[in-house]
């Protein structure tokens, strides 16, 4: 069996692996499978609008986040998932989730990290192939790809994936890397072993300043809200990340100012 039929028969090995790991115990539907795009028309990693990290480093700060008015129903926002500080990486599988009344999921977007096996000096080595299962309806989407052929995994900082969403509703969620159950995120090194990681989730927000409460207005509920959380810090009891209208991890004056400026306005 020659080098050509050696890669064949590992990519569909490993195209089936990654389906099964996918699939187990949870019913999907809108499957989508995407070739791997070429590393030099990913969108650089500077220009992020935003991105859902995950990698073996502590994170000991809050995720990244949009917080935009302006994206209302049937505008797209992206969020891309990069890890860092990665050793041998040759595997992965990360699962979102979200609430699927505020986005949908429209495009998944191969990044560029693992296609730098193309780079190797292998006949045998090859990008990976990102399989991607998502369920709009309940708020979830998981994604796995692997290097495919005998060579080193990948090591250093890169795109995993970038994830497309259609805004279909008005409010806010988190989008949560799922770590625990079935269907967890996990990354694997070239010999098959764990890669221990640590994750930072990612938020999104189109109410407008001082709409605590999501439903079109700013009042006097949302007056009692953003008291409740006045001076408050995310490490304090009581704080609303709701009332924290810059999203900088604290409810101050810079806040207050931001809730005065729409109070007793309506929006459509």
């Amino acid at each position: 069996m020659g080098p050509v039929t050696n890669v064949k028969v590992k990519l569909t090995l490993f195209v089936s692996l990654l389906g099964i790991l996918l699939i187990i115990s949870t019913p999907l539907v809108n499957s989508v499978f995407v070739n791997l795009m070429n590393p030099t028309e990913m969108v650089p990693l500077s220009s992020s609008p935003a991105e859902v990290l995950m990698g073996p480093w502590p994170a000991s700060y809050m995720g990244p986040a949009v917080i935009d008015h302006t994206l209302q129903p049937y505008n797209t926002t992206t969020f891309h998932v990069n890890v860092t500080g990665v050793t041998d990486l040759y595997t992965w599988q990360v699962n979102i989730t979200w609430d699927p009344s505020i986005l949908n999921v429209s495009s998944i977007i191969p990044g560029e990290f693992l296609a730098l096996s193309e780079n190797q000096t292998s006949s045998e080595a090859l990008g990976g192939v990102v399989i991607n299962f998502t369920n709009n309806a309940e708020g979830y989407t998981g994604m796995a790809e692997s290097i495919l052929g005998n060579i080193s995994g990948i090591s250093g900082e890169g795109r995993l994936v970038s994830i497309e969403f259609l805004v279909v509703g008005y409010g806010s969620t988190d989008l949560f890397i799922k770590v625990t159950g079935t269907l967890q995120t996990v990354l694997l090194n070239s010999t098959g072993g764990a890669i221990t990681y640590d994750k930072t989730d990612g938020y999104f927000r189109n109410t407008y300043a001082g709409d605590t409460d999501g439903d079109k207005d700013v009042d006097f509920d949302d007056f009692n809200t953003f008291l409740g959380s006045y001076l408050k810090t995310s490490a304090n009891p009581g704080y609303d990340l709701e009332a924290d209208f810059d999203y900088d991890g604290d409810t101050d004056f810079d806040d207050f100012g931001m809730f005065l400026g729409n109070y007793l306005k309506t929006f459509a």
